[in-house]
């Protein structure tokens, strides 16, 4: 097949899994931010990475602390996702904006979200700086929450039953299938 050369901007591997990470402030006010440059690095015990900037208002709160949560929203949450994504947390309450509700983590005083259908709980390990105000940061999964309707009835973890969604060039996907793009929240 005939390739078509795109240069280093088409170096993205696409798609990636979209994520909410979360932190409280310093007043115990929930916040969360839309990731999509996020992966998993190791097992024993679980370990992740993501990619971050050091102006983002949610990475502001849990730089201190070194802890945040990671929350795997499903395909029906895009609205409120991109809405996420395109917000500060500095200039309005995103929880209250989208009526989304928080639990709180069991091993690290993290926010999580109650409608995602699975959150870690993430203390940070590591930071290297890649890129002027850009770097990678390293984390351990402390604790780990799924709704209980991804199991079968035998008591198995379903993932069919994940329905992540993933981000491409400027638009949401289901497993297969567009679900919107990015800014819909803003119309």
């Amino acid at each position: 097949m005939k390739k078509i050369e795109s240069g280093p901007n088409g170096g993205y591997i696409i798609p990636h899994p979209i994520t909410l990470i979360s932190a409280y402030d310093k007043d115990g006010k929930a916040n969360a931010y839309a990731q999509c440059w996020i992966m998993n690095i190791g097992h024993k015990p679980p370990k992740i990475a993501l990619i971050t900037r050091e102006k983002r208002y949610t990475y502001s709160l849990f730089k201190e602390s070194g802890f945040f949560g990671v929350n795997i929203p499903s395909i029906d949450l895009v609205k409120e996702v991109d809405f996420f994504g395109r917000n500060s947390g500095k200039d309005l309450d995103k929880f209250e904006a989208t009526n989304f509700t928080v639990f709180k983590g069991t091993k690290a005083n993290v926010p999580l979200i109650s409608e995602c259908h699975a959150n870690f709980e993430c203390k940070v390990i590591d930071k290297h700086i890649i890129e002027e105000d850009m770097f990678i940061l390293f984390a351990e999964v402390l604790n780990s929450h799924f709704n209980e309707d991804l199991y079968t009835k035998d008591g198995k973890f379903d993932e069919t039953k994940l329905q992540m969604m993933v981000y491409g060039y400027n638009h949401y996907w289901g497993v297969s299938e567009r679900i919107g793009s990015v800014g819909m929240s803003q119309k």
